[in-house]
């Protein structure tokens, strides 16, 4: 606490803001249990290994769809870091 400059959001606080003020699994809807039905939901929001095999780097951000707030990469890509701590 204290200090200057940015801060991770809680994990609370990333949830909202990647759901974007939605109930589903993600911002495109549930995620249903098939790989094939799953992967349509997620192809359109999200870089994961089933779609990044040729390049499993970090891709360009905002070259999916953005959620409801108009915020791109919320889901895959990168971990996502929150300052929520967490024991083993």
């Amino acid at each position: 606490e204290g200090g200057f400059g940015p801060k991770l959001p809680t994990e609370i606080q990333w949830e909202y803001m990647c759901r974007a003020g939605t109930t589903t699994d993600t911002y495109n809807g549930d995620l249903p249990s098939g790989d094939e039905e799953a992967h349509k939901v997620l192809d359109g929001i999200a870089w994961y290994n089933a779609n990044t095999t040729l390049d499993r780097r970090p891709q360009e951000v905002g070259q999916k769809m953005p959620n409801s707030y108009d915020i791109y990469d919320t889901i895959g890509n990168v971990w996502e870091w929150t300052s929520t701590p967490y024991k083993d």
